[in-house]
């Protein structure tokens, strides 16, 4: 974290000439200057005061009295951190998930070592949390659209990235903090759609572009949002989404150790629960190397309780061939599963990204795996060398990949399996160094690429048609996969 600079007091004479913050019912003083660079041009944060967040409590749910006197309330940043906004008595409830099961039978049952199958998994817990980390989740939760236009969350600062939960009504509008030049804020949708947000989606009759949760399948594209955006405003059907905040010097930034800044970067509502372990650990299995990073994870659900998004974080150095695995998502129940998309923050090669294959294409430079595979890279290889073709799309920071999975041409839904899950073709994370290549291909020291995973409910999915193909022999969307 940034160093913090001392000014006025509440009480100071000069304060009459300085703005004014409102945050959790605390006044304070900034002065009018602070842009996010100190008077020597070092990056300097200036946030307001801030509860403290390590607490045993099992809630972070801003009071409404907080705000009683709030007739215009205000919204202020840096310019390079969060939005840090007040919305009158528009508040969105940040707790600790609760202790124990959802059903009674769940004591009865241990969990295995590897944790793969666990028999309480998912009905004993949340609906959305992974089986690795079922436990102890950060969950927010929306008010009514219906009785707030505007709900802005506390934020997260997670590697460097601060992270804010904001949902608007239908056509309600969102004003964005001024933005400093050294920073870049990006937005991704979880439902509904948004305009004001730059090229990216689908250009309406009236000339603006209307932004979706997805955007066109197997290709990638920036979610960041222009500096001259002003206002982002909801469609017919409102809009929730996350806002990221990145200072620019961070994307120039490689991640090379787990245990320093940015990637111990971490702070805001909750934020013991948020620390990173190794897969391996998580899991109780020794497939997995030591170098293969969680971060989980953060559970967004609308008004009524229902599962929005679960966003967790993940990392993998690039001299490590173990990726999570070449899987396709087989076996997911239809209450469970989600289509997932990726943004990446701090990118190790500049062809890491995503790899999926394209099913019902033949490749003519297939090259057979290792047989065995070396020790520890078993999952790397995975269906490698399947005979269809295998599709790399490289993602810088900031940028997300569209829908790998497979998609009904009719209607833009996901296909589903017989059980209900997602239907997906295999697909993983790739670094875009070979393994067998030896040492010299690698950064020294060795870069890891730190990437954030959506896991969306597959109703909140749907493509619009115009970002399908629809004419033959034209491959923009895979319509196959495997179950």
């Amino acid at each position: 974290m940034s160093s913090l600079s001392s000014g006025p007091k509440r009480d100071d004479p000069s304060c009459a000439a300085l703005s004014a913050l409102i945050f959790s019912g605390v006044m304070v003083c900034l002065t009018g200057s602070i842009l996010g660079l100190g008077l020597n041009g070092r990056f300097v944060q200036m946030p307001p005061p801030q509860p403290d967040f390590n607490n045993t409590m099992s809630s972070s749910t801003q009071s409404a009295a907080s705000y009683e006197d709030v007739e215009n309330p205000v919204s202020w940043s840096d310019g390079v951190g969060p939005p840090m906004m007040t919305y009158g008595r528009c508040l969105v409830d940040i707790s600790r998930q609760e202790q124990g099961f959802l059903q009674p039978w769940c004591p009865d049952f241990e969990t295995p070592s590897p944790i793969w199958g666990d028999p309480k998994h998912p009905a004993c817990y949340p609906i959305g949390v992974p089986p690795w980390h079922p436990e102890d989740n950060i969950i927010v939760t929306f008010p009514d659209p219906a009785d707030c236009q505007v709900a802005v969350s506390d934020s997260w600062q997670i590697a460097g990235w601060y992270t804010t939960y904001i949902q608007l009504a239908p056509n309600a509008q969102f004003q964005p903090p001024a933005l400093s030049k050294d920073a870049e804020s990006m937005i991704k949708l979880y439902r509904g759609s948004v305009t004001g947000v730059g090229e990216n989606g689908i250009m309406r009759d009236d000339g603006e572009w209307e932004t979706f949760v997805v955007t066109p399948p197997l290709m990638t594209r920036s979610l960041k949002v222009p500096h001259t955006t002003e206002v982002v405003q909801a469609g017919p059907n409102g809009a929730a989404f996350a806002w990221f905040v990145a200072p620019t010097a961070l994307l120039k930034t490689p991640v090379t150790d787990m245990f320093s800044p940015p990637a111990s970067t971490i702070e805001g509502p909750f934020s013991n629960l948020l620390e990173w372990r190794t897969f391996a650990d998580r899991t109780n299995d020794n497939a997995f190397s030591p170098e293969f990073w969680n971060l989980a994870g953060i559970l967004v659900r609308n008004s009524d309780g229902t599962r929005l998004a679960y966003n967790q974080w993940w990392t993998v150095r690039e001299d490590d061939p173990v990726d999570g695995g070449y899987h396709n998502h087989a076996g997911m129940a239809w209450n469970s599963t989600f289509a997932e998309l990726h943004m990446t923050l701090y990118a190790a090669t500049a062809s890491a990204g995503m790899q999926t294959m394209l099913p019902g294409t033949t490749t003519a430079n297939r090259t057979a795996n290792p047989q065995p595979p070396p020790a520890g890279q078993g999952t790397f290889w995975g269906r490698n060398d399947a005979p269809e073709t295998q599709l790399v799309l490289p993602m810088p920071p900031g940028h997300v990949h569209g829908p790998l999975w497979a998609v009904d041409r009719d209607n833009g839904r996901p296909q589903r399996c017989p059980g209900g899950g997602v239907m997906y073709p295999f697909h993983r994370l790739v670094l875009g160094t070979n393994p067998d290549d030896g040492i010299e291909r690698y950064h020294s020291p060795p870069r890891y690429h730190l990437w954030v995973a959506f896991e969306h409910p597959p109703e909140y999915t749907t493509i619009p048609r115009q970002m399908l193909a629809m004419w033959h022999n034209a491959y923009l969307q895979n319509e196959d996969g495997v179950c």
